[in-house]
């Protein structure tokens, strides 16, 4: 977490300290470790585990949902209570173990549509509908 989320956002400030209009980009050179983490996953796939690979892929994960969060000018407020109720549905049809990928399209662009609406990047919407698809036959 340290490195790919501390140690590169202080060198993007480092650099640009003194550039007020840049001083707020800091979140962006986060990002760039998960396209790294996704290669480096492909190479050594067969040594690593399902379960470990979940693990890192969320992590790894992590800063993208702080771009997400930190770069929202406004909130709409019905429309995030809307992405709530949708990601609870998410909930569910994972719980109830449905398979059937046709309800997770259906769901998830309903919640990118209300997400987006909200105020939030529709990008989060991928991770958060990643979160509740059943990975088991």
């Amino acid at each position: 977490m340290v490195g790919g989320v501390v140690v590169p956002a202080l060198m993007y400030m480092f650099f640009n300290y003194d550039k007020p209009g840049l001083i707020k980009g800091w979140a962006i050179p986060i990002a760039t470790d998960t396209a790294f983490v996704l290669g480096i996953l492909s190479f050594f796939s067969r040594h690593i585990s399902l379960e470990l690979r979940a693990f890192i892929i969320g992590f790894s994960l992590i800063d993208d949902a702080i771009l997400a969060l930190f770069y929202i000018k406004t909130i709409n407020t019905p429309a995030l209570l809307i992405s709530s109720v949708i990601i609870f549905i998410l909930f569910i049809l994972n719980y109830r173990q449905v398979k059937q990928l046709f309800y997770y399209i259906i769901v998830g662009l309903l919640l990118w549509i209300s997400m987006v609406e909200s105020g939030i990047h529709g990008t989060l919407c991928g991770t958060i509908i990643a979160l509740f698809i059943p990975v088991n036959g």
